[in-house]
């Protein structure tokens, strides 16, 4: 099983050290979709992802900025670089986006239902809240907030399981998050 945690190299979203001790069996740092695929090749990663939690900064529902905006507008210029990082993906791999509100809204949940056409059969994962990057207990994360900056708002480290997530599969919405729904 090959788990990938994969930060958007910008200088602002925290530094990890790889260990399969933190329970992801790879850290790629990566500054463009091609730059990922071009390293989870140098790993011999085809269809052996099994997870892959793509952290990058999302401001807004529907945007994942990888150094350009991945939006549902956009996403014709990444298509070539979703296509192959289908090939690194099991199955039923679970790509999430920690990337703040990027799934949160109409526009997020377009985005996620792109991609998850663009990679079949395949759990397309982003979050509706806040989040701030760092090691928890030494593991990598992100930590979730409702309110920017307040700490009182804490959700504690995101993952899918949390109620606001969104995901997406095969074109459709499979689980909405906490106040929102179809």
């Amino acid at each position: 099983m090959a788990t990938v945690w994969a930060p958007f190299d910008d200088n602002t979203l925290g530094t990890w050290l790889e260990s399969t001790r933190t329970g992801w069996t790879h850290l790629i740092y990566f500054n463009s979709l091609a730059d990922l695929n071009t390293k989870m090749d140098g790993r011999r990663l085809q269809h052996e992802v099994d997870i892959l939690g793509i952290v990058a900064h999302g401001d807004a529902g529907g945007l994942v900025n990888l150094g350009s905006p991945l939006t549902v507008e956009s996403i014709r210029a990444f298509q070539v670089q979703l296509i192959r990082l289908h090939w690194y993906l099991k199955p039923e791999a679970v790509v999430t986006f920690y990337s703040c509100v990027a799934g949160v809204g109409q526009a997020g949940s377009e985005l996620l239902k792109v991609l998850s056409i663009w990679l079949p059969g395949r759990w397309i994962v982003a979050f509706t809240v806040f989040g701030i990057v760092g090691t928890i207990m030494g593991q990598p994360g992100v930590m979730g907030y409702n309110t920017r900056n307040d700490p009182s708002t804490s959700l504690g480290l995101l993952n899918p399981s949390i109620p606001y997530t969104k995901i997406a599969r095969n074109g459709q919405i499979v689980r909405w998050p906490a106040g929102e729904g179809p």
